[in-house]
């Protein structure tokens, strides 16, 4: 994945958008806090953090760049596979909803129960946005959007479940009306009061 997101940009060119140059820039600024560290006598392998941010900035800037060139549908397939991966290791393994039980929390594939619930925001928030740009049917959608909620309350990640509970408000929110967007408001304030 890393070849192919080098191959990538030094064919295709570097992204230089504001976003791109965040990244550049935290990358840097991790370089060099794990630069002075190393220098008054720190392990050399917390070099690794930073690394991690030129990772992302090289993943994240090839992978603008090729959905910029072949449109957002050469995603769908496999966020599709990603999300069938995860729900059938969580299906294989067992659920158990209470915090400490026999099986602890689930993780999936992943090496925690909060990456699971981060992967089920990023699979919720990518399904929304296909189907606002109709790559993906409303069967489809849905299906979805019921994955991504059942992994984050299998994770048990209570910010998976108010992220994942938020794009849904967002996703269901009316554009039409005054009205519409009135009821749509008072009846989320109303769900949040009744949860917090």
């Amino acid at each position: 994945l890393f070849l192919f997101s080098i191959l990538l940009l030094f064919t295709r060119g570097f992204a230089l958008a504001p976003w791109s140059l965040l990244l550049l820039a935290v990358f840097l600024y991790a370089f060099a806090v794990e630069s002075v560290y190393l220098m008054l006598g720190g392990r050399p392998e917390f070099m690794l953090n930073s690394i991690f941010f030129l990772y992302n900035y090289f993943l994240t800037a090839a992978v603008y760049t090729y959905v910029r060139e072949k449109e957002l549908y050469t995603l769908v397939p496999g966020i599709l596979i990603a999300a069938g991966i995860a729900l059938v290791t969580i299906l294989m393994n067992g659920v158990d909803l209470r915090e400490m039980g026999e099986v602890g929390r689930s993780t999936g594939t992943f090496n925690n129960p909060n990456q699971l619930g981060y992967f089920s925001v990023c699979l919720l928030s990518l399904g929304y946005l296909f189907y606002r740009h109709g790559n993906i049917g409303y069967i489809v959608a849905v299906a979805i959007f019921a994955v991504s909620v059942f992994l984050a309350i299998s994770s048990l990640s209570k910010a998976a479940m108010i992220a994942n509970f938020v794009i849904v408000l967002l996703a269901l929110k009316p554009a039409s009306s005054r009205a519409s967007l009135l009821i749509w408001s008072v009846g989320t304030m109303a769900v949040l009061a009744t949860i917090f």
